[in-house]
């Protein structure tokens, strides 16, 4: 079977790494790949949103499984376009992707699932954001709507700080449009830990849960 891991991050590179052991794989291409794969694998060069190109790629390669890394690509629609086209893909589609790419989403449909999540608002003007703060006068985490690389989550300590990541993101644009909508969350201290599941409609797997330790320094400092 040929594979395709679309991605250019470590994430990739471990994918692409663990894919080569398997002894169903015939070989491994990286849509577009980095440095670390490129010397196990084959960089295409194809940017993990251009859904077009992947797809033909898929056609002319008879590619097996596609793995799909990124969120981006995710919010481009690839696992559906793979899938209308008879190929077997390892991703979500694009609307259960938008647990992902809309905080603004995942916490609605938490919160009419009835899951347990930190209380939380919705804002898309700046003073209105800031104005809620100010009556609230304690810290909330800054959470840009859409997809931010990563960078779209900050943490204050209290609620001037809080009125300083409120203008990060949506005055200054540090990520650009997927701060044009932001939820204020409640701020809830401890230890994060993240237990993940891969599911097919029908069965579910959990994976070990692991902690993401995002701040420098000990005791959060950095």
């Amino acid at each position: 079977m040929k594979v395709l891991v679309v991605g250019a991050g470590a994430r990739e590179h471990a994918l692409t790494w663990k894919a080569l052991q398997s002894p169903l794989t015939d070989a491994v291409y990286c849509a577009p790949g980095n440095a670390a794969t490129a010397a196990i694998a084959v960089n295409t060069g194809l940017q993990a949103t251009d859904v077009d190109g992947i797809a033909r790629f898929n056609a002319e390669r008879d590619i097996g499984l596609t793995v799909i890394g990124p969120e981006a690509a995710v919010d481009a629609g690839l696992a559906d376009r793979l899938a209308q086209s008879g190929r077997l893909v390892f991703g979500p589609t694009k609307a259960a992707g938008r647990i992902e790419s809309s905080k603004a989403f995942a916490k609605s449909l938490m919160a009419r699932a009835e899951v347990a999540t930190p209380a939380y608002r919705v804002f898309e003007d700046p003073t209105t954001a800031k104005d809620f703060v100010r009556g609230e006068r304690r810290p909330f985490v800054v959470k840009a709507d859409g997809l931010a690389k990563g960078k779209g989550t900050l943490v204050p300590r209290d609620a001037e700080e809080t009125l300083e990541c409120i203008d990060t993101l949506m005055l200054r644009k540090t990520v650009g449009a997927a701060a044009d909508r932001i939820v204020l969350e409640e701020k809830i201290d401890g230890r994060e830990v993240s237990l993940m599941a891969l599911v097919d409609g029908e069965r579910v797997v959990a994976l070990p849960p692991a902690c993401d330790y995002k701040r420098a320094l000990d005791d959060d400092k950095g």
